[in-house]
């Protein structure tokens, strides 16, 4: 399941997902990719765990280079605390020999992490959260590739932005998972986040409207539900009454920005976006275009083209419907890995679509924090992996979380998984806190109730 990020590029379906035991590939994008992948393995998966798989070296190219026991460790780490299996690739010298070295630093990474390997085998959890990323391989289709059979090219522009809205939820300590285009049952969920999902069918966009009737909050990007799998559409959105919007058929410059109404806040985009009207959406930011398009003989200032028109068209929106609510963002600047992009994404979740069960922690962005419910008991596992771009590791200590988990009113226990010390928890309200001394790549804390 490699491809399963690509879409048609490489011909992926979840038909491969369905007609496998379970998921497994191998991915070498980083710590980012390492976990929205998995989060997608998952949602994908016929039985559990899935199988995350990377080369114990820099990359399947690259023979000799391994990685360090530390970029071994938070690899792994990422897999078991997104409740997976983590498999790493070994290539056989030409002479038939291995080389005794790497699997004496393998044997080290799978002693450090022998007892949360043991927690997940005995759990076999499940990835426990409330918002979830929609995964559909129909989508991942790039509208301005080249028809040109005999050199294709394109991207996964609905692949990339979701990537990218991973991060911001990962860094604002924001739980969440995957459902795909095959999910029958959103429950437990109370945020679905669709970037850019051209391609719906009735059945989709049916099950998605009666999520947000029923209470939940959709936020849906660009132009998502546009078109049906054949290619067909009316010309506006499948999903327009849930959005609040209509398609005008027409789309904004390459650069652009959202201006919105009631802040001094301007968040640029580098790719166009659909130029919407609201209709009964309350527009909380408009598209704003630059006088000219970026080119070397006509600008506005000599290097960069700042807003100059803004446009009657909205670039973000939030519609009541039924019981729940739906935020339309146009502009794919969810994409972007800037710092001013991702605080305007932190912004649009906290305020919209906040976590009930994080609810608050002092942990740095470099910690994600991760939530997986038993199979197997009354448990779930909460991890914490470290994982930063320099490594080995700074440890970091006394991190503390507020956590509220699914139909835990108090827990009967809290247990460390990397001693077994039990730790004393006070749960009030339905919220307990949980304490980490100090967490050099990964901890664990079983809570039973």
């Amino acid at each position: 399941t490699s491809t399963i990020m690509h879409g048609w590029m490489q011909s992926y379906t979840l038909g491969i997902a369905a007609a496998c035991d379970y998921t497994s590939g191998d991915f070498y994008g980083g710590k980012y990719q390492h976990i929205i992948g998995s989060k997608v393995l998952a949602a994908a998966s016929k039985d559990l765990p899935y199988e995350f798989m990377t080369s114990r070296c820099v990359n399947l190219r690259d023979h000799t280079s391994m990685k360090s026991e530390a970029e071994l460790t938070a690899e792994a780490a990422t897999t078991l605390a997104n409740a997976g299996a983590y498999f790493f690739i070994d290539a056989i010298n030409p002479d038939g020999t291995l080389e005794n070295d790497v699997y004496e630093r393998l044997g080290g990474v799978a002693r450090k992490l022998a007892p949360f390997t043991a927690a997940v085998k005995r759990h076999q959890p499940v990835i426990a959260a409330d918002k979830a990323f929609y995964y559909s391989s129909a989508a991942y289709v790039d509208e301005s590739t080249s028809a040109d059979i005999m050199s294709p090219s394109g991207g996964k522009p609905a692949a990339d932005e979701m990537s990218a809205a991973a991060v911001v939820l990962t860094r604002a300590h924001i739980p969440f998972r995957a459902v795909t285009s095959a999910t029958p049952d959103y429950s437990g969920l109370n945020t679905i986040v669709m970037n850019n999902v051209l391609y719906t069918t009735k059945a989709e966009n049916e099950r998605l409207r009666a999520f947000v009737r029923q209470g939940g909050t959709l936020i849906a990007t660009g132009m998502t539900s546009l078109y049906e799998p054949d290619g067909t559409t009316t010309g506006d959105f499948a999903l327009a009454d849930v959005f609040g919007v209509s398609f005008s058929g027409q789309k904004s410059k390459r650069f652009h920005y959202l201006s919105f109404v009631d802040r001094h806040w301007l968040v640029s985009a580098y790719a166009s976006a659909p130029l919407v009207e609201a209709k009964g959406a309350k527009v909380l930011a408009q598209i704003a275009e630059p006088r000219f398009d970026p080119d070397a003989e006509k600008y506005a200032s000599i290097h960069s083209n700042p807003p100059g028109v803004t446009t009657e068209y909205a670039g973000l929106t939030v519609n009541p419907f039924g019981k729940g609510k739906c935020l339309y963002l146009a502009s794919p600047v969810l994409a972007l890995q800037q710092d001013a992009q991702q605080v305007f994404g932190a912004w649009l979740f906290q305020e919209y679509a906040p976590s009930a069960i994080v609810l608050e922690t002092n942990a740095p962005p470099c910690v994600e924090i991760t939530v997986n419910r038993s199979t197997t008991g009354n448990a779930y596992l909460v991890g914490f992996v470290n994982y930063q771009k320099e490594l080995p590791n700074v440890p970091v200590r006394d991190i503390t979380v507020t956590l509220r988990l699914p139909g835990v009113v108090k827990p009967t226990a809290c247990t460390r998984v990397s001693d077994g010390k039990r730790l004393e928890v006070k749960a009030r309200n339905g919220t307990f806190v949980l304490n980490v001394p100090c967490l050099e790549t990964l901890e664990m804390v079983e809570v039973t109730f």
